[in-house]
Parts: structure tokens; C-alpha cells; sequence
């Protein structure tokens, strides 16, 4: 864990004003005045954007925060409390960003092991991704997809599943969830994860996307269809 008193954060991240020390010009005006807004516009944006990262190997560490002790008047922040976590150093426990309510953190502590959701929908709703913003969610599917299908394809699943959810008043959130939880089951299969890269595509076009999308949350994606003129024909 890493203290950090705020005014220091602050200055680190240029967000305190900033004058000319001969003029006494105002070179820089200062940003984010409160631990809320430096929260909100900084420390969650970041921790999103490295969270998403991580969890697709793109970065080897991601962070958690905490706001630190409050004094004077306003009980204003004093100071922040950084986790780093690595590969080698994992955190514990809930795999997900610290969240009000939940224990305080300890990096590295042990947690009791709770048992595995069984149900489709309980694996979504404990999903490190289900808290997430919108639009890392979405921009993780894409990179899920990328990862295992052509560009064309991969756009073409996106798209899909965008439309599945702009169908829905409510939870509209649920099919990219959805679409993200059926890959991430079907990357921890041994199989899967031996296989050849044309096996692993074949494997999500042909039954994931289509049969377990169905059998598990009521929708599915149809196969992409090419135009005529670049599909195969088999020689007579």
C-alpha cells in the first residue's frame, strides 16, 4: 500500500494552479479542487482503463483505492491509499475493484473462498466486469473478439450483439455481459485453450454464439453471411 497526501497528488498529476513565480501569472488553473472530483474524473478513469488491460494481458499491474483520513471542518480527504497489484502479486479475494461496502482492503490478504456461481446469471452478476462502465464492457468484447475472429467477424458479432442490446428497455447492459461471460467459460476449457486458433474460431461461430448463448441466456447469433462472390465453392 502507497499513502499519498492529496495536495501531493494533486501536484504530481499537474492538477494544482499554477502561476509564473517572476509574473505571478496564471499559467495553469487548478482542476478537480475535492477528493470527489479527483476520484471521478481521475483515479476511476485510470483504474477502469488499467483493470481492462490487465484482465485481457495487456499490463502485468492494475490498482485499487482507498480515500484516506478526514480533517478539518469539511472532514475534507487528507490523503489516498494505493494498491498495486501484480501477476506475481495478485490480489486476494474478490477479483474486481474495491466497491463501497465491501471489507476494507489489504493487498495480498486472505479471504475465505467462496463457493463457484453455478447458474449463467450468477456467474454474469459475479463477473469482475458487471460493475464496470458501459463502455469498457464494450470495449472489452471487442478486444474478446478480435482475439479469436477476423476483423470482419469480430465487428460483425459486435454489431449483433449491440443490437440484441438496444432491443431491451431495461439492462440493456445484460447481452454484452452475456456475450462476454459464454467466451470467458469457453476460454477455460482445456480444449479450447489447446486447440488451433481455426478450432477456437470455429468452436465460438458454430456452437457458442449460436447454441450456448441460446441454451443459457434465451438469444443467439446467427452465423455471418458473406457475400457471394468471396464464399468457397467446392470443385464438382
Amino acid at each position: 500500500m502507497v499513502v499519498i497526501p492529496i495536495d501531493r497528488f494533486r501536484g504530481i498529476l499537474n492538477l494544482k494552479e499554477e502561476r509564473d513565480e517572476r509574473t505571478g501569472k496564471l499559467e495553469r488553473r487548478s482542476r478537480y479542487s475535492n477528493f470527489h472530483a479527483v476520484k471521478m474524473n481521475v483515479l476511476k478513469k485510470a483504474q477502469a482503463e488499467l483493470f481492462l488491460l490487465y484482465q485481457y494481458g495487456a499490463s502485468d499491474v492494475w490498482f485499487d483505492f482507498q480515500p484516506g483520513p478526514r480533517k478539518g471542518r469539511g472532514g475534507q480527504v487528507s490523503s489516498v491509499l494505493i494498491f498495486v497489484y501484480t501477476k506475481k502479486n495478485p490480489k486476494k479475494g474478490a477479483e474486481r475493484p474495491w466497491q463501497e461496502g465491501d471489507a476494507p482492503l489489504n493487498p495480498y490478504e486472505e479471504h475465505f473462498v467462496n463457493e463457484e456461481p453455478t447458474t449463467p446469471q450468477q456467474r454474469v452478476h459475479s463477473n469482475p466486469f458487471y460493475s464496470a462502465e458501459p463502455v469498457y464492457k464494450e470495449k472489452y468484447l471487442e478486444l474478446l473478439l478480435h482475439k479469436y475472429l477476423p476483423d470482419d467477424e469480430a465487428g460483425y458479432y459486435l454489431r449483433m450483439t449491440l443490437q440484441e442490446a438496444r432491443k431491451r428497455k431495461y439492462n440493456s447492459m445484460d447481452a454484452i455481459m452475456q456475450m462476454i461471460q459464454v467466451i470467458q467459460d469457453k476460454k477455460k476449457q482445456k480444449k479450447f485453450q489447446e486447440s488451433t486458433a481455426a478450432y477456437r474460431r470455429n468452436n465460438l461461430v458454430n456452437f457458442v454464439f449460436r447454441e450456448n448463448l441460446q441454451r443459457e441466456f434465451g438469444w443467439h447469433i446467427d452465423k455471418m453471411r458473406r457475400p457471394d462472390h468471396l464464399r468457397r465453392h467446392k470443385k464438382v
